[in-house]
């Protein structure tokens, strides 16, 4: 795959466009998550994993995660496919996380993602290289 050239929106918060697939792979959406390279997990609004079919009430299982705010538990859901920067993740897992019902964002985007791609940031002229690496280091998450 070629280098990407993302625009990096007008917020302070970079966010990404990121397409999940419904439970049944009969449904996608699109979702908005901020580009978090503090975030070890990728997380999704909890409400936008309900919607598309995932059973929020029974996680494949609960993790800890560190926030500014300290020590979170957070249910770990198993996404059938994640399209993010023309790559796909099958069978990925990813944190559900509650969000304000007016925020503009659906979620983070985090290193297990991440670490799959090389992003340069370049304010100077609003945007993001990203070119996906060949042999990514496996971030190994719960």
């Amino acid at each position: 795959m070629d280098s990407l050239s993302y625009s990096i929106p007008s917020r302070k918060l970079i966010t990404v466009d990121v397409t999940i697939h419904s439970v049944n792979d009969n449904d996608l959406r699109s979702v908005k998550l901020v580009l978090d390279t503090g975030a070890t997990v990728t997380s999704i609004n909890s409400k936008v994993l309900s919607h598309l079919g995932y059973d929020i009430s029974n996680p494949k299982n609960k993790v800890e995660f560190l926030t500014a705010g300290g020590y979170v538990e957070n249910g770990l859901i198993e996404l059938i496919r994640l399209t993010v920067f023309g790559k796909e993740f099958d069978n990925i897992n990813v944190g559900m996380i509650d969000l304000p019902e007016d925020e503009y964002i659906d979620g983070l985007l985090g290193l297990d993602i991440l670490s799959n791609f090389d992003i340069t940031i370049k304010y100077s002229n609003r945007k993001m290289l990203i070119q996906p690496i060949e042999n990514p280091f496996k971030m190994y998450t719960p």
